[in-house]
């Protein structure tokens, strides 16, 4: 089909994907710890108030490194940290088991790629008649 396919299983720092999503969860919470009103935190949820007191203990040094496990995060994940199109196609498996998935990523801009090559994919794989064991059924 003219594409270049490489098979790829990215390592995921999942240590790193925390320090990324608590650096976010911070920001945020940062926000209400500089408004000039402060909510109130008894009536706040527990997981709130927590973050509330997490916000105020993370340093600029924390939040520098979250940066850089972002960095690293959005090298190895790609697609899903960047914002880039990407398709997930079912393009395996068999016995009614579950599926077997390929991700397929366009540069910026190109999802009309990626529709052409999932067209040419299906026509080639067909995958609508395939229906693992455990699944919601279209009526």
């Amino acid at each position: 089909m003219g594409h270049a396919v490489t098979e790829a299983r990215p390592v995921i720092d999942w240590e790193a994907v925390m320090q990324c999503t608590t650096a976010t969860a911070v920001a945020c919470a940062s926000a209400l710890l500089l408004s000039p009103s402060r909510p109130d935190p008894a009536r706040l949820e527990a997981v709130s108030r927590q973050l509330l007191r997490v916000a105020k203990e993370h340093s600029a040094l924390d939040m520098m490194a979250a940066f850089g496990a972002q960095n690293r995060v959005t090298r190895s994940v790609g697609a899903f940290f960047r914002g880039q199109p990407a398709i997930s196609l079912p393009l395996g498996g068999g016995d009614g088991g579950p599926p077997v998935g390929v991700q397929i990523i366009a540069p910026y801009g190109r999802e009309d790629l990626l529709f052409r090559i999932a067209d040419r994919l299906e026509q080639a794989m067909p995958w609508d008649h395939r229906t693992p064991r455990i699944s919601v059924r279209r009526r």
